[in-house]
């Protein structure tokens, strides 16, 4: 399925996850607050039919330990009622 926008979504933009299985990839390499995972979780819930789950690959971040991307992660997928991988 190609891209398009629904009228009544605002100018969002819907698409499908990037992997066949329902997995959204983000590269979170300079993700430095809450906000911004929170903010990949949101556009992703609203954007992205038949999404199962969003992967944060924090391979490259610097900003914070695995732990602490863990905890914030945890968080944001409690708030939001979505699934999420974390890769380190």
């Amino acid at each position: 399925m190609d891209e398009y926008q629904d009228e009544g979504s605002r100018g969002i933009t819907h698409s499908r996850p990037d992997l066949d299985t329902g997995l959204e990839i983000k590269n979170t390499r300079m993700a430095s607050r809450y906000s911004t995972f929170d903010a990949y979780v949101k556009k992703s819930k609203k954007a992205k039919e038949g999404l199962v789950a969003v992967v944060f690959d924090l391979s490259e971040n610097n900003h914070f330990t695995d732990d602490e991307a863990s905890e914030m992660l945890s968080r944001v997928a409690r708030n939001r009622s979505q699934n999420f991988i974390l890769m380190s």
